[in-house]
């Protein structure tokens, strides 16, 4: 075997050089965070850029750090002199994993291929010609491991020297997802469950422990190797010099693992860390907590993705209180947990209520609660604040009252004694029945008082009584939720007219258009609704209304098509006077039959005439008969509503002999016939 080589360049601290830390761990889904570090005090990766923003991975290196952004750009920084630091500008925003060994780093592009750059005397920035459909990557200090999409693994780096096979994947590895690079062998986790280990066995990092499995996850450190299983245990195997793989008696609930060059790290569940193994003068002794921790590298500095405070955001900065105005919250964070997160909820004013608490699902970045309001007086600010993670946020809601806001009366003047109808509109519905208060200040109309808004409407309608004036009153009728009018608008009362005459056809035609007329004793000052009935067969409306500033008003007579004279009576009626008339409705019948000549020659197309009494209203059918076999067309014909008759073409057979033949066309019990002869 190959002694384990610890030649160092010149640029790296002899401290560093013993203490590389090679693994990486981004928890699955792109995150977005803060970074925190600590570990060694004088490395150049502790120096993160203070403008560096929302990140969603970061790799530690030797004496370099890489941080990956939402939006798929890689920014480097630290030690540069093989140009580790240096991002390739054709990465763009296009990235999607990073890793970092000693003083090489890696990115995979979202197209599947990866591009290496830094110092590459050992082969780690050659990455293979061809290479694509990779999902993941990782790296050791000398060498990069990628995974492609059919599950095998491709690897390359640490020639010469540093060659102790961890590029050499097994022939018949594949169905692989993750693979992790230690000092000189490599580990890849498939997707069964199982662990795979080649390259330097010295220490028994490669010795897989038999019957492992059910792992999630795996890291590698310099010589040694961990497994987190599906039940939040841990196991460690390997080099064991400074106690890394001396698990924890009884660690549990393990959610996120990640191995240095001689010691061990393990995140629980609730956030809080353990850590066992080399830790020079407390260097990598973590924070006590990393709650929503997205990624961790572990190098000669530890680099930790830490989530976001949870923001609260209210669906509408205002709202009016008990309306069935859906307001929703929305708690988020960055980026999605591989944990539930239990925000709590409090209200500042008893005018809104929230949930104690709400739970952002695992994978999830946000969740939703309702947030119930109650009606107000007066305007009510209110706070709603979540709480987590130890932050704290708040969102502003302005709970407004609910009112009334306009009030409209079916006229602006009626007379007295009848019945108007009003609509208030209110600024939003109410979830459950309103109770509103009306009134008029005025004796000519009395209002109904308490008037029912119903549920989940706006509006609400009412009726006003008017009282018989002397003289032209205007009433102010109001409407109000609070105890004060808020909506309002008036109603001119005015003395009622009578009418002075109905006229009506006295004679007229079924189907035949016509008009009649009201007239009143003097000048509508408002709109005046005149009541009409009568016979069916008449087809008059049921009122006319004679517009405010004229004192009369027509309307339309459409009669019925009656088959026999028929006599119709009408009435024209309001509160105080009635007039009737009487209509004669006469039959329409056929006037005439024509044909342009008496004579016509057989075989020939005739064109024939009908013709009806009247120009009728609507289209009216008129039923035609032939006397025989040598004329025909077709058995009824319609003449148009607007029309007095209608032409259409008979035909004819051809004769040896003039024949006499004729066309009847009936309606009503009368019909009309039309003769001519037919000849050779």
């Amino acid at each position: 075997m190959k002694p384990l080589p610890f030649t160092r360049p010149p640029w790296m601290p002899r401290m560093v050089a013993l203490l590389f830390l090679w693994a990486v761990l981004v928890v699955p889904g792109l995150a977005a965070g803060v970074v925190i570090s600590w570990g060694h005090t004088y490395s150049s990766t502790r120096n993160v850029p203070a403008n560096l923003g929302r990140v969603s991975a970061v790799a530690a290196g030797g004496g370099h750090g890489l941080a990956l952004t939402p939006s798929g750009s890689v920014v480097a920084w630290g030690d540069d002199w093989a140009g580790q630091a240096t991002v390739p500008p054709e990465l763009g925003n296009d990235v999607k994993a990073i890793a970092a060994g000693s003083a090489h780093s890696v990115a995979l592009k979202n197209g599947g291929t990866v591009v290496a750059w830094g110092w590459g005397e050992y082969g780690q920035t050659a990455v293979p010609d061809g290479l694509s459909d990779v999902v993941s990557i990782a790296s050791g200090p000398y060498h990069t491991l990628a995974v492609k999409s059919d599950g095998t693994v491709v690897a390359w780096g640490a020639t010469q020297s540093l060659d102790y096979g961890q590029t050499t994947v097994p022939a018949d590895l594949t169905d692989v997802k993750a693979v992790a690079g230690g000092g000189y062998h490599s580990l890849a986790l498939k997707n069964g469950g199982t662990v795979v280990a080649w390259g330097l066995n010295g220490q028994g990092q490669c010795s897989v422990p038999d019957g492992l499995t059910n792992v999630v996850a795996i890291s590698a450190g310099e010589r040694h190797s961990l497994a987190l299983k599906s039940d939040g245990t841990v196991v460690a195997w390997g080099y064991n010099s400074s106690g890394q793989i001396d698990v924890p008696v009884g660690l549990s609930d393990v959610v996120q693992i990640v191995a240095g060059s001689a010691a061990s790290l393990a995140v629980k569940s609730d956030g809080t860390t353990v850590f066992w193994g080399y830790n020079y003068e407390n260097w990598w002794t973590p924070p006590a907590k990393l709650p929503g921790l997205k990624s961790i590298s572990f190098n000669s500095v530890v680099l930790a993705v830490l989530e976001f405070q949870p923001l609260v955001e209210l669906s509408a900065p205002t709202v009016v209180g008990g309306s069935t105005a859906n307001i929703k919250g929305t708690v988020s964070i960055p980026a999605a947990d591989t944990a539930p997160l239990k925000v709590t909820l409090s209200r500042s004013n008893s005018a809104v209520s929230v949930p104690t608490s709400v739970t952002i699902p695992a994978g999830a970045t946000s969740a939703t609660f309702n947030v119930t309001h109650n009606l107000v007086s007066t305007t009510t600010p209110v706070t709603v604040t979540a709480s987590a993670l130890g932050y704290t946020n708040v969102a502003n809601l302005s709970v407004t009252p609910l009112k009334a806001t306009t009030l409209k009366v079916n006229s602006s003047g009626l007379y007295g004694g009848r019945t108007a109808s009003a609509v208030v509109w209110f600024n939003a519905a109410p979830r459950v029945a309103l109770n509103f208060q009306t009134a008029s200040d005025s004796s000519a109309v009395t209002a109904p008082g308490t008037v029912s808004l119903p549920p989940n409407s706006t509006f609400a309608a009412f009726s006003l009584t008017t009282h018989p004036v002397v003289t032209t009153t205007t009433a102010n009728i109001t409407a109000s939720v609070g105890a004060s009018p808020e909506a309002s608008a008036p109603l001119k009362v005015v003395a009622s007219p009578t009418i002075v005459s109905f006229t009506m056809p006295s004679v007229i035609y079924g189907n035949q258009r016509s008009s009649g007329k009201v007239t009143l004793n003097s000048t509508a000052i408002a709109d005046q609704v005149i009541t009409l009935s009568g016979d069916a067969a008449l087809g008059i409306p049921s009122s006319v209304t004679v517009a405010a500033g004229r004192s009369y008003a027509n309307f339309s007579v459409w009669p019925a098509d009656v088959a026999t004279i028929t006599t119709a009576h009408s009435n024209a009626s309001m509160p105080f006077s009635a007039v009737g008339a009487q209509t004669t409705i006469n039959p329409l019948v056929v006037l005439s039959v024509t044909v342009p000549s008496t004579t016509a020659r057989g075989g020939d197309p005739v064109p024939v005439t009908v013709t009806l009494t009247r120009t009728v209203a609507v289209d009216t059918t008129v039923t035609l008969a032939y006397s025989s076999t040598n004329i025909a067309g077709p058995t009824s014909v319609t003449v148009l509503a607007g029309a007095k008759s209608v032409q259409f073409t008979a035909t004819t057979l051809a004769v040896t002999s003039n024949k006499s033949v004729s066309v009847t066309a009936s309606r009503n019990g009368v019909s009309v016939r039309r003769s001519l002869t037919l000849t050779p």
